[in-house]
């Protein structure tokens, strides 16, 4: 994962007046915006890497790129939490089919659910 400094424009939630911020942004591997830091500090270990980091924070912010908002983070957001519900859901899916297999081959499942056990009589007990 790659990461940059990037100049970024927001919205005061208060007053709905525009203000800019520089913030760390990291990328996925296709070079799109994946994250970013609010954190408004510069920190360091030694008083040469805070140095080093503002140098690098000037260095960046001075590159020709487009101005980035939240927006740009929310649509990546929306499709990856998408993404990992239907992981989940085939997993759970799948977790729930091999627990019915395991108590009973007569149990009936109806949209992922445990209808009937004919093992044990109580869809609460094949889980």
């Amino acid at each position: 994962m790659t990461w940059n400094y990037r100049i970024m424009k927001s919205i005061c939630p208060r007053t709905g007046e525009f203000y800019y911020t520089l913030n760390e942004v990291f990328y996925h591997d296709d070079g799109k915006p994946r994250a970013y830091c609010e954190r408004d500090e510069v920190m360091g270990d030694t008083k040469d890497e805070i140095i080093d980091r503002l140098e690098m924070m000037l260095k960046d912010a001075k590159k020709d790129r487009p101005i980035l908002t939240e927006e740009d983070f929310k649509k990546k957001d929306k499709k990856m939490i998408k993404t990992k519900l239907a992981i989940m859901a085939g997993l759970i899916l799948a977790l729930v089919a091999l627990k019915a297999y395991a108590c009973s081959t007569e149990t009936i499942i109806i949209d992922g659910r445990i209808i009937n056990c004919t093992t044990c009589g109580d869809v609460t007990n094949c889980y």
